[in-house]
């Protein structure tokens, strides 16, 4: 019995002893890849360093070059540009554009409309208006002598057109028209909106309107919105010298609409 038991106790030892061997050179190989991995790494490492070293070098010793020399050749006239001179081009290239510019604008436009307003009836009742107009006139009637002629050719050509052209054009003034003084309305209603929420940004209250937009346009693009008023303004004032009103404009463009419906209609139920 005790040498039975001897003998089971044997096998089992020698059996754990075997079974330890693989696993003991397991992990001596994985001890020997992890070494390997990293004198890799440290190599990768050294010549990354060794190369970005070198780049900087390369960066200095032109820098170095260019400080030294004053001047920059220009990719665009070829010729030798002052260094200084063209670092202030570029940062004048990148400049902001400055809003409180626009701002003093309309307040210079303000206050010259409400001074001419004040002095247009002093004015009226001395003619001197008429006289002004006179003085003009004569200044300018050489020059306005020889558009006259140009004019005259150009009435030449208008009075050649057809129905057809003249309804274009016609139709085409109105959807400039339309198309104007929707910017308008945009730009005032994007200027307006913007307006508000800076103001009430001063209080501190402003969190939720600061991040709204309009058709994914940041409310805080006022370049955006200066253009789209600049734009709507033009057209605006073209139309009005031309004598056209709004409602015109919403008339003509609801006749054109009801042409096209009454064409379509008859050919949609033709197929």
């Amino acid at each position: 019995m005790p040498n039975t038991v001897g003998n089971t106790i044997w096998f089992i030892v020698r059996a754990i002893d075997q079974t330890q061997r693989p696993f003991s050179l397991i992990q001596k190989r994985i001890k020997k890849m992890n070494k390997d991995v990293k004198n890799v790494m440290f190599r990768l490492a050294g010549d990354t360093n060794i190369g970005m070293d070198r780049m900087r070098g390369a960066l200095s010793r032109a820098n170095l070059a260019i400080t030294r020399t004053g001047e920059i050749i220009s990719t665009v006239t070829g010729k030798a540009v002052p260094y200084n001179a063209a670092v202030n081009r570029l940062r004048y290239t990148h400049q902001r554009f400055h809003m409180e510019l626009l701002s003093v604008m309309f307040a210079g436009m303000m206050l010259h409309h409400t001074m001419t307003n004040l002095l247009k009836p002093a004015l009226q009742l001395t003619g001197v208006f008429d006289i002004w107009s006179n003085i003009l006139a004569l200044l300018f009637l050489p020059t306005a002598i020889m558009i006259t002629d140009v004019v005259l050719k150009i009435l030449d050509r208008v009075a050649n057109l057809t129905d057809e052209q003249r309804n274009l054009l016609g139709t085409t003034v109105l959807m400039l028209a339309v198309a104007g003084y929707g910017i308008w309305l945009f730009g005032q209603l994007g200027l307006a909106i913007t307006g508000v929420r800076q103001t009430m940004m001063l209080f501190g209250s402003a969190s939720k309107l600061a991040r709204l937009s309009v058709m994914g346009l940041s409310l805080t693009s006022w370049k955006l919105w200066a253009i789209l008023v600049f734009v709507g303004l033009v057209i605006k004032r073209v139309m009005d010298k031309l004598g056209i009103s709004i409602w015109d404009v919403v008339d003509a463009f609801a006749g054109f609409i009801a042409g096209i419906v009454s064409v379509v209609v008859p050919v949609l139920r033709w197929l």
